[in-house]
C-alpha cells in the first residue's frame, strides 16, 4: 500500500498527547510496509534536536530505523514555550520559506512523512502566522487532531476544528487522547458523539495509557487501523 498523501497531526492544547501519537502513527505505517519519516519543525524547551527530552530522541528509537533526531528539526529553542517567543528569546525570528523547503526537502526522499506540530494549532510562530497557518500550506497533508478525551475537550476540539476550516481544512480525523487512563468510556463516547453531531467529522479512535510505552505501543497502534482503511482508499 502506498501513501499518496503525507501526515501532519496537530494538537487542540499543549502535552495533549501528540508525540505520542505521532508514534503510534508511524507503528502501524511500518506495520503496513510503509518506511515514514518523522519530523518535528519547531522544537521547544530542549537544547539540542537530539537531546534525550526531544519529540524526536522519544519516538526514534522506539521505531527503530537509522534516522537521526537531529536531522527531525528545523527549528530547536531552549525556552519551553510558543516557538515564536522561543525564537525571540534566542534572538531568531522563524522563516515560513524556510519551513516549506524543509517539507519540500524531507518530501523528496520519498517517505510519507509524519509532521508533529508545537502546542495547539494557534500557537504562534511569527507574529502573524499561527502554526496551522504553515500546515494548511500544505496541500499534501492529512490532517490528524489529537484531542484530550476527557471533560471541556468538546469545546477545545470544535474550536480548533472551526480554525482548521477557516484554513480550508474541512476533513481532519479527530483522535482523543486518555494519557493518564482516567476518562470514563462512557463520558469518551459521548465526547466523540458531540463532536461528531457539531462537526460532521468522526473521531477514529481514543487511545489510552500506557504503562510500559516500549512494549504496549505495537498493541495501541492497532487501534489505527480504521485510519489505515480510508488512508487505502476504504470508509470508516
Amino acid at each position: 500500500m502506498a501513501l499518496v498523501k503525507d501526515i501532519c497531526i496537530t494538537g487542540t492544547d499543549t502535552d495533549i498527547g501528540k508525540s505520542v501519537l505521532s508514534l503510534l502513527v508511524m507503528k502501524i505505517l511500518r506495520a503496513n510496509g510503509l518506511n515514514p519519516l518523522y519530523l518535528k519543525p519547531f522544537q521547544t524547551g530542549c537544547h539540542r534536536a537530539s537531546h534525550p527530552y526531544s519529540d524526536p530522541s522519544f519516538i526514534l528509537p522506539l521505531v527503530g530505523g537509522e534516522d537521526e533526531a537531529a536531522d527531525a528539526v528545523l527549528y530547536c529553542f531552549e525556552e519551553a514555550k510558543a516557538p515564536y517567543f522561543a525564537a525571540r528569546d534566542a534572538g531568531e525570528k522563524i522563516d515560513p520559506a524556510l519551513f516549506k523547503a524543509f517539507i519540500a526537502k524531507k518530501r523528496a526522499l520519498g517517505r510519507p512523512l509524519v509532521v508533529e506540530g508545537a502546542g495547539g494549532a494557534l500557537v504562534p510562530v511569527t507574529e502573524q502566522l499561527h502554526v496551522i497557518d504553515l500546515f494548511a500550506e500544505e496541500e499534501n497533508f492529512i490532517h490528524i487532531v489529537a484531542a484530550r478525551a476527557g471533560l471541556g475537550t468538546i469545546n477545545h476540539t470544535l474550536l480548533t476544528l472551526e480554525a482548521l476550516a477557516a484554513r480550508g481544512i474541512t476533513q481532519p480525523f479527530v483522535i482523543f487522547m486518555d494519557k493518564d487512563g482516567v476518562t470514563d468510556p462512557v463520558m469518551i463516547a459521548e465526547n466523540m458523539e458531540a463532536v461528531e453531531r457539531a462537526a460532521g467529522i468522526r473521531a477514529v479512535a481514543s487511545i489510552g495509557r500506557m504503562c510500559c510505552i516500549e512494549k504496549e505501543a505495537d498493541a495501541m497502534a492497532e487501534r489505527l487501523r480504521p485510519l489505515m482503511r480510508v488512508l487505502q482508499g476504504a470508509s470508516l
